[in-house]
């Protein structure tokens, strides 16, 4: 999939396991309840995507991909050190997501309260 253009694929429920996504356009995608753990998103784009419960648990890089016009609700981003390579990631959408002490955020983001939650 590398380098490749996406333009309204339905990735629903998708499980892409250890992939590399690097130089990947996805424009007006849907990820929901998409399973993609493990991948790299370097030098990814993403525009107006919804990854509404979206699992990435441990993804290896979201070097610049933009957040912006994109549903993160209920996305787990949990052991995922390398989200603060993010661009355009809002507080508002990061309160939506799922994470833990090991996701690394954007300098201008704090760790939701809810993080703090073990019941997720």
């Amino acid at each position: 999939m590398t380098g490749s253009n996406w333009n309204k694929v339905n990735l629903e429920a998708a499980f892409l396991n250890d992939s590399n996504l690097a130089y990947t356009v996805f424009h007006n995608c849907n990820f929901i309840n998409a399973n993609l753990p493990k991948l790299s998103f370097y030098h990814t784009v993403f525009e107006q995507y919804d990854l509404l419960k979206a699992y990435l648990r441990s993804a290896k890089s979201f070097n610049n991909i933009r957040f912006s016009k994109s549903n993160l609700k209920g996305a787990n981003f949990s052991f995922c050190d390398k989200l603060s390579y993010g661009h355009e990631l809002t507080q508002e959408q990061i309160e939506a997501t799922i994470g833990d002490e090991t996701t690394i955020l954007p300098d201008h983001l704090t760790m939701p309260e809810s993080w703090n939650n073990k019941q997720q």
